[in-house]
């Protein structure tokens, strides 16, 4: 026997709700688990799944006791006892495990547990009796018990034939006595042995038939309310065994299904909770296109454009929407229909109704077994996306326009971000710069006019924190003059501020004006030489020279 180790003395002890269920194929490999067998025994479920369920036994759990388990699910019978199991820390749980046979097609595919909290007279009974059965010692019922359930087990027929033996004999005898023409003497014991008979075969038929009967009854009233919490007597194995024995793997299997059901509802519920608080549209319909279910989103979001809806929709209502058909969406519902009824992967479309124009993506809903149960299509309403996308569209192109014009314009513009960076130079002012480069790069020797976009301005000056400064703050028109190895250049510096105020950064105009500064001061320097006064002329001879 497999024996797991290590153990504690810690108890975990089952809640009145805790349900441990598990299926196993016919060598007791785990097929399927819930959610109380991993909470309770502290497995993983890949830890369990396609393992043997003796992974959980506990090392005080008789061999005997899985015998026995073995032996009468193999006879096709159900199983029903306490079980000591171990969790994977060492810790221990004690439950009333029922064991059934799971069939398809009349034969036994493999095996059914569920498990629920014994009581604590339960626990303690068995720790007794498997204490005993772990020394050796498997004590037998006492004689009266061991006679009762011999005749417990006699099969009906023969439960019948020793009812009615009494008073059979009882009228043997009576014809006898008549037949003979005994003395009278002998009617009153035949008559006593008859009587005799039928109170023991009404007491003997009450017991073993009719009471147990009525107690099934009782038990499957109580079970057609919904209640499995009965008990049905294992014990015998006789016709009536047989068919409280068929009771319990129905009880067994419908407390599973219940189960089952339950931890569906509990999914099904979280997921519309969270369906329910998305952002995304979400809608359901059934194989018939009716709508059966709309999370908050999409009632808001319907709900904004009802009243463009109404006026191609005069009966559009949102609030009445559950339930009705989808059709009414489409301009042609059979071509829906036909693609809705049959699309096996994700369909994306738009619809345009009222000038709102919709997004919708569906996709199939088909469970395990692949039948399909209809689609879910998330909504989304485009009008204003696509409206923007217009704006954004004719502001590309306007920009695009701009832009042609700035570079074949003759004046040279150039434009940088909030961070002085350079993001655009037209040809003007690759041209005006390319042809001072030479002479800037006696002061500027890394310069390119062929690499400005991406540099900083900075560079084009010897206090940068004030034209930072002032490029951070200036509103109107800021012209400067620089001097960058020997070549004049004139900057006009205008904010480039968006309608809603906020500042992007400065437009530029350069002019190399070297030529232009040098003309300027040949002139000055001629006028200034001609304000000056001439110093007389002389000659030898006396007479004035021409200037």
């Amino acid at each position: 026997m497999k024996i797991n180790m290590p153990v504690t003395t810690n108890e975990y002890v089952l809640t009145d709700t805790d349900t441990i269920v598990s299926t196993t194929d016919l060598k007791g490999n785990l097929t399927s688990i819930n959610r109380d067998f991993l909470r309770i025994s502290g497995f993983t479920e890949a830890e369990l799944i396609g393992t043997n369920h003796n992974i959980v036994r506990h090392p005080d759990m008789p061999p005997a006791a899985f015998e026995d388990l073995w032996n009468t699910v193999k006879a096709g019978r159900p199983w029903t006892g306490i079980v000591k199991n171990r969790c994977k820390n060492g810790d221990y749980y004690w439950v009333e495990a029922n064991v059934t046979p799971l069939r398809e097609n009349g034969q036994v595919v493999g095996y059914m547990s569920v498990r629920n909290k014994p009581t604590r007279a339960q626990i303690d009974a068995a720790s007794a009796l498997y204490s005993q059965w772990n020394q050796g010692n498997f004590p037998k019922a006492p004689l009266p018990a061991r006679i009762r359930k011999g005749l417990v087990d006699l099969p009906v027929n023969q439960k019948l034939l020793a009812a009615f033996a009494l008073p059979f004999l009882s009228l043997v005898l009576l014809a006898a006595i008549l037949k003979l023409g005994l003395d009278a003497s002998y009617l009153l014991p035949a008559l006593l042995i008859g009587l005799a008979g039928v109170v023991f075969g009404y007491q003997f038929l009450s017991g073993m038939l009719i009471k147990p009967l009525q107690d099934t009854a009782r038990h499957l009233r109580t079970v057609s309310e919904g209640n499995l919490n009965v008990h049905f007597d294992m014990s015998r194995n006789d016709e009536v065994g047989q068919v409280l024995q068929a009771l319990r793997s129905v009880q067994i299997k419908l407390g599973y299904d219940m189960n089952e059901t339950r931890k569906t509802a509990e999914e099904t519920t979280r997921i519309k909770v969270a369906l329910d608080n998305v952002s995304t549209n979400v809608m359901m319909a059934d194989t018939d296109l009716n709508i059966i279910y709309m999370n908050k989103s999409i009632v808001q979001m319907l709900s904004n454009v009802e009243a463009d809806l109404k006026k191609v929709l005069p009966n559009f209502n949102v609030s009445t929407l559950m339930g009705t058909n989808i059709d009414g969406f489409h301009k042609n519902p059979s071509h829906q229909r036909n693609l809705l009824g049959t699309f096996t992967s994700t369909y994306s479309t738009q619809i345009k109704v009222a000038g709102l124009t919709f997004r919708l993506n569906a996709n199939p809903v088909i469970d395990a077994k692949g039948v399909r149960l209809g689609a879910v299509v998330e909504w989304d309403n485009i009008t204003e996306q696509l409206a923007a996308q217009e704006r954004e569209r004719q502001l590309a192109e306007e920009n695009l326009r701009v832009r042609i014009a700035l570079d074949n314009v003759s004046t040279g513009v150039m434009i940088s971000d909030n961070e002085r960076n350079i993001i655009y130079v037209n040809k003007a002012v690759v041209k005006t710069l390319a042809g001072a480069e030479a002479d800037i790069r006696k002061q500027l020797p890394n310069f390119s006019a062929s690499t400005l976009v991406g540099t900083n301005i900075d560079g084009f000056h010897k206090d940068p924190s004030h034209q930072a400064r002032m490029l951070s703050t200036f509103t109107n028109p800021y012209t400067a003059n620089l001097v960058v190895g020997g070549r004049n250049l004139r900057v006009t510096a205008n904010p480039v501020i968006n309608a809603q105020g906020e500042r992007l950064g400065a437009v530029a105009e350069w002019i190399d004006r070297t030529s232009e500064v040098a003309v300027e001061n040949e002139i000055a320097r001629v006028v200034e030489s001609a304000r000056k006064p001439l110093p007389p002329a002389t000659s030898d001879d006396g007479e004035w020279e021409e200037f």
